[in-house]
């Protein structure tokens, strides 16, 4: 009695995966009407898996085969992968089927690097020309009694704009997620790499600030109060203006961050 059970066992499991592995080469042979490359085949054949285990509807998982196959044979065409576009399987069958944690992942972007950069510098010109034009205006001052301009010059101010523009752009750059290209998923730096990056950002910022006193006056002389004041309110109304044409998001002095981004 026990031996006929075990028998009809195997032969069920034996039928189960002879059905199983028809199914798989049904699927996969209705991946080669496309044209896709192997790997591209492989990508679309993986991800029909994953749509499934992940839960997606029956009835909705054709229409996403079909909108990815359209966008792998157009990718083809330049020589883009599947894994360059989407990352793996189980990342894009993920982001199929919960679009909206995705969209999060995305507003936690920033601005590019040159971007930030720049906004970061214009801002930082401002606001030492402002200071420096109202420091000068003010009675008993001494910046016009300094032997050394320092860092109240113009040309110490655009060192140290620059170099903080950068320093503070880098430093955004840093603290926002990246994606990892193995699995897909967005996550964050290590904390301690992250803290130790931002104290060498710093200290590069500051060392500009005190190196700064060493430029010779003829190179680095300070203009008159009016005209700083003047730059540097044309400096910031260039900013904003620059910061809504390009949608600078994240800036160190901007009031739109990452999680507020609007859609363009």
């Amino acid at each position: 009695m026990s031996e006929d059970l075990q028998k009809k066992n195997a032969d069920a499991k034996q039928r189960q995966a002879q059905k199983i592995k028809q199914a798989n080469q049904a699927a996969a042979n209705e991946l080669t009407q496309y044209h896709l490359t192997r790997k591209n085949e492989d990508f679309v054949y993986q991800l029909q898996k994953q749509l499934k285990e992940q839960g997606a509807k029956t009835d909705a998982i054709p229409g996403m085969i079909q909108e990815t196959v359209k966008s792998l044979q157009e990718g083809q065409k330049s020589g883009k992968t599947a894994k360059g576009m989407y990352g793996t399987p189980t990342h894009y069958a993920h982001e199929l089927i919960h679009p909206n944690a995705e969209k999060k992942q995305e507003n936690l972007k920033t601005s590019s690097f040159p971007q930030l950069a720049l906004d970061n510098t214009i801002m930082l010109f401002a606001i030492f020309t402002i200071m420096y034009g109202i420091m000068g205006s003010l009675p008993n001052n001494s910046i016009g009694k300094l032997k050394v301009n320092g860092a109240a010059g113009i040309t110490a101010i655009v060192i140290i704009s620059v170099v903080g523009g950068l320093s503070f752009g880098y430093i955004t750059k840093l603290m926002e997620p990246v994606k990892d290209e193995a699995t897909g998923r967005v996550k964050r730096r290590p904390v301690g790499m992250r803290i130790g990056l931002t104290i060498a950002a710093f200290i590069v910022w500051l060392a500009a600030y005190m190196l700064v006193n060493l430029l010779p006056n003829i190179i680095n002389p300070i203009l008159n109060n009016w005209i700083n004041l003047v730059i540097g309110v044309i400096a910031i109304i260039g900013d904003i203006y620059y910061r809504r044409r390009y949608h600078i998001v994240g800036s160190a002095f901007s009031t739109r961050q990452p999680n507020n981004r609007r859609k363009r």
